[in-house]
């Protein structure tokens, strides 16, 4: 995976989480921000699933401008399907991104696969009051199908404010307003198992972030520590391939993005194990995935390299590169099935510690 592209898919999800998905899922508790993590860091930090709230991911940021934002979104089921389904769309630097998203749980795991698409502004209008809204893709989803689905609220709106503590202004605002969305959506991931999508009406809610781009005199002085423990990741940038496992720890994730026009397409897993699948060894690292069937096989082993170590003033953080030696991990996404293995693996080991 390139640099650029790793940055787009960074921001796509930034965006859609933030706007589309504080819609889809009822939040009223976040704003528009960079993500301070991607699915498998956060099941990595948190020790299991992403939760039906991701917005909890992000902290409130305008970046010092001023900030208006509209998203619309709704969540369905496919009969026969195990996966829960939602569909949404934000305005977003002079254009809608688009999203189509499914979410399944296992008994040692999960994964989630998300389809990414940049359209024109018109593609979707909001109502100034939140009442109405359209969102018609025409062809922009190319070969994936195409939505055409009109909202309309049936609640009172409801609105959130973050005010600064120490002069109770007003900073930022979402407003959210519950209803329905009726139309059509037709929808062909044409990816493995996972099934063709269609809807005529789900649950809904539009919403609206404003901030004004202003921050609390002086600011929140930021906590100092640091995060103590140890990380491993390994990646292919030629299959947009991501392997990460804290150390010692009970799972690992695995994520692949990669781009089939007009799509940017994100597939996330996470499969745990009764023992550590992911620990150093005296020579390197190893991730065994032998006991996380059926949603992934196999084991990698890795060799240690020279270390770098870097003094600040409240952590000390040691970084390892490790160099594949043996073996190949199959992740068996739902999407299809993915191999790592071979020299093409870049993999680092991360130490962080706290001075004496």
């Amino acid at each position: 995976m390139s640099y650029g592209l790793a940055m787009e898919i960074r921001a796509r999800r930034a965006v859609v989480i933030c706007v589309t998905l504080a819609v889809v899922l009822g939040s009223a508790e976040a704003g528009i921000a960079a993500p301070r993590t991607s699915a498998i860091h956060w099941v990595a930090r948190h020790g299991r699933a992403l939760p039906l709230n991701p917005l909890r991911l992000f902290r409130p940021s305008s970046r010092g401008k001023a900030i208006t934002q509209v998203g619309v979104g709704g969540m369905f089921k496919v009969s026969g399907s195990p996966y829960r389904w939602q569909v949404g769309a934000g305005h977003v630097r002079g254009g809608t991104i688009v999203l189509v998203s499914g979410f399944r749980q296992a008994t040692n795991g999960y994964q989630s696969h998300t389809w990414f698409f940049r359209l024109a502004t018109s593609a979707l209008r909001v109502g100034a009051r939140l009442r109405k809204a359209r969102l018609s893709t025409g062809s922009g989803l190319g070969p994936f199908g195409q939505i055409d689905l009109t909202f309309a609220g049936n609640q009172p709106a409801r609105t959130h404010a973050y005010r600064c503590p120490k002069t109770h202004e007003v900073l930022q605002s979402t407003t959210v307003r519950r209803g329905t969305l009726t139309g059509t959506l037709s929808f062909t991931p044409n990816e493995g198992t996972l099934p063709d999508l269609a809807a005529t009406s789900m649950k809904a809610q539009a919403g609206r972030f404003v901030s004004s781009g202003k921050r609390c005199p002086n600011g929140s002085p930021r906590p100092h520590g640091c995060f103590r423990g140890s990380t491993f990741r390994a990646q292919d940038p030629a299959l947009g391939a991501t392997v990460f496992a804290p150390l010692d720890a009970d799972f690992v994730g695995f994520e692949q993005v990669e781009r089939i026009a007009p799509a940017l397409v994100d597939h996330s897993l996470t499969a745990s194990a009764v023992h550590h699948p992911a620990r150093k060894t005296p020579t390197g690292f190893l991730v065994r995935a032998t006991d996380m069937s059926p949603l992934a096989s196999g084991s990698l082993r890795f060799t240690d390299g020279p270390s770098s170590v870097h003094h600040g003033r409240h952590c000390i953080k040691t970084k390892i590169p490790e160099a594949w030696s043996a073996g190949t991990v199959t992740v068996n996404f739902d999407s299809g099935a993915l191999a790592l293995t071979g020299s093409q693996l870049k993999a680092s080991l991360r130490v962080f510690a706290e001075p004496a």
